[in-house]
């Protein structure tokens, strides 16, 4: 896979940032109040409501939120298939791309690399806090959108997934 990098980044404000959700009942909530209140344009599509994937050069950062599925439930759910080939097209553009949860594991098996479930009552990070300004979300979120190089992958609160992509740039 060829990377492209992509321009040098310039403040959220007017830039169009992709939010893929997988499931009604799990927005993006905090980060989506984060990019707005950075001035950037967000456009949600939602994954298993069959909204179709855009062409990824439309954008300049892309967020994959989580859901109830696992990143290899492609029997269950076979828009997963079609994900994570747009999540390949994603990072060969260079575009940053922020993964919570669902999002991180199919950044990691979008590159070839392995994203655990999480499974059980573990607690995802900003859904259950009263203080969003000092969301554990909101640091993820700025992080993610200051992104120049590469993809961020995130998975609860303290232990983000790291993974190796398996591409040269």
């Amino acid at each position: 896979m060829t990377v492209t990098r992509h321009p040098a980044r310039r403040p959220l404000a007017e830039q169009d940032v992709l939010v893929l959700q997988h499931i009604r009942c799990e927005p993006p909530g905090v980060y989506e109040d984060v990019l707005r209140a950075e001035g950037a344009r967000v456009h949600r599509v939602e994954i298993d409501e069959g909204d179709p994937l855009p062409d990824p050069s439309e954008f300049t950062h892309v967020v994959v939120m989580g859901g109830p599925t696992g990143a290899y439930d492609d029997d269950r759910y076979p828009w997963l298939g079609e994900e994570k080939r747009f999540v390949r097209a994603v990072l060969a553009r260079g575009i940053p791309l922020f993964g919570a949860c669902l999002g991180a594991q199919l950044l990691a098996a979008a590159v070839g690399g392995e994203g655990d479930d999480v499974a059980g009552e573990s607690r995802r990070s900003g859904q259950q806090d009263d203080d969003t300004k000092n969301s554990p979300a909101v640091d993820c979120t700025r992080a993610a959108a200051a992104a120049t190089t590469g993809p961020v992958g995130m998975m609860g609160t303290t232990e983000p997934t790291k993974t190796e992509p398996a591409i040269n740039g």
